[in-house]
């Protein structure tokens, strides 16, 4: 069990080069009329939206200025017509702050 975002981040990276700095998360219903006809890449493009217009901090974590790399992740489980997107900003040990 990935516990947090550090966690995720060396599980799926597996380099240990990435240090996470934030991470934002929203999912929803495929079968939502205003998500069930969007491809991946609406539906990144969705969330992305959605973060930058929040206003419970979200669009702060994606502008910190000291990240230098980001992540996206996608899952669609079609058996409960649900989506998760996740967000990852950080920076990678080379970069400088």
């Amino acid at each position: 069990i990935l516990t947090g975002m550090t966690e995720r981040c060396d599980y799926y990276c597996g380099t240990g080069n990435f240090y996470p700095l934030g991470e934002c998360v929203w999912g929803g219903y495929t079968d939502h009329p205003k998500y069930k006809n969007m491809d991946a890449k609406q539906l990144a493009r969705a969330s992305y939206d959605k973060f930058m217009a929040s206003t419970n901090g979200h669009r702060e974590i994606l502008l910190i200025q000291s990240y230098t790399d980001c992540g996206i992740d996608l899952f669609v489980d079609p058996e409960f017509k649900s989506f998760k997107v996740t967000f990852i900003v950080g920076r990678t040990k080379k970069a400088k702050v």
